[in-house]
């Protein structure tokens, strides 16, 4: 059936929000080699945030994203965008479009998901500082300056904000949270329960291979690139997209991010930089334990997670 002409329209069964650096990109590709699942192939599935793909309608966009309306007859839609959970527009419009939908949500420890996130922007081409100098950018934050450093590392770690904000929308039995090093250890039972959840049998043969591992990138060119096409105001990366189908556009950006990668690994964070955000989470940490009932003492070591 063709998506401009039908008249259902297609829900949300599992919806991935959060967080970002958490191994959410291997949790959704975990569910998609479930053959009783569909999913995108792109990281990131905007729609809930992106006004322009909101005014070409839901069925629409899901064709965009190489999504068959014919498959989700017979299936369940997962989806995934990690930008939701510190968007409350978004939320509350999937609960509009989906109020059934079950929430999963990777929580990592704030200090080295910060870390991550500045390795990220690294390689992405957009930050070139220290990552000690997130220090800078807290002690600023406090007194009421603004600081990218901040707003774009150390905010996201807010998991407590974040998930009040989440329970206005949706209640604790729709919400599923799991911590990283879980995911790592045991991704096939997360994946198990997450079926269960959604009224799925799992499947004993999902390929749990690791995805989205960040390396310091070989070229600088490449990383500019990389940077360009990752930029939603860039006017390269609106041209080229105007002119490719959304899936050849994904795959070239895919073939330069991999040929950009080294065979090394960032450095670990020194320990001034690691005890500083430790303290500066163990508040909003300990709130998180007493509202969900997991223990995170663990997160207020200062050895490496």
């Amino acid at each position: 059936m063709n998506p401009t002409t039908t008249t259902t329209t297609t829900t949300i069964s599992l919806a991935i929000i959060g967080v970002q650096k958490a191994g959410t990109t291997s949790l959704k590709n975990y569910l998609g080699s479930n053959p009783k699942l569909v999913t995108h192939p792109h990281e990131e599935f905007a729609y809930f945030i992106n006004t322009k793909e909101q005014q070409n309608g839901f069925q629409n966009t899901l064709a965009q994203y190489c999504i068959h309306i014919d498959e989700l007859r017979e299936k369940k839609l997962v989806v995934k965008n990690v930008g939701m959970c510190m968007n409350e527009e978004s939320i509350e419009k999937l609960k509009s479009h989906s109020p059934d939908c079950h929430i999963a949500i990777i929580l990592r420890n704030p200090t080295e998901r910060a870390y991550s996130s500045y390795t990220m922007g690294v390689v992405n081409g957009w930050m070139s500082k220290s990552f000690s100098e997130v220090i800078d950018a807290i002690e600023k934050w406090k007194k009421g300056e603004y600081d990218i450093m901040y707003n774009q590392f150390v905010r996201l770690g807010l998991y407590i904000e974040q998930l009040r904000m989440i329970y206005k929308y949706f209640s604790k039995e729709q919400v599923s949270i799991y911590l990283f090093e879980d995911l790592k250890s045991n991704p096939k039972k997360i994946c198990q329960e997450l079926c269960d959840m959604i009224g799925v049998n799992n499947s004993t043969n999902l390929k749990t291979d690791v995805h989205n591992q960040t390396l310091v990138p070989r070229s600088k060119f490449l990383t500019s690139i990389i940077h360009q096409l990752r930029n939603n105001n860039s006017s390269i990366k609106q041209i080229i997209k105007a002119i490719l189908p959304p899936s050849l556009f994904k795959y070239i950006g895919d073939v330069i991010i991999n040929s950009n990668k080294s065979n090394t690994r960032f450095p670990k964070m020194d320990k001034q930089t690691r005890e500083y955000l430790n303290r500066f989470y163990k508040p909003y940490n300990l709130a998180l334990q007493e509202l969900t009932g997991i223990d995170l003492s663990h997160w207020n070591m200062n050895e490496e997670a």
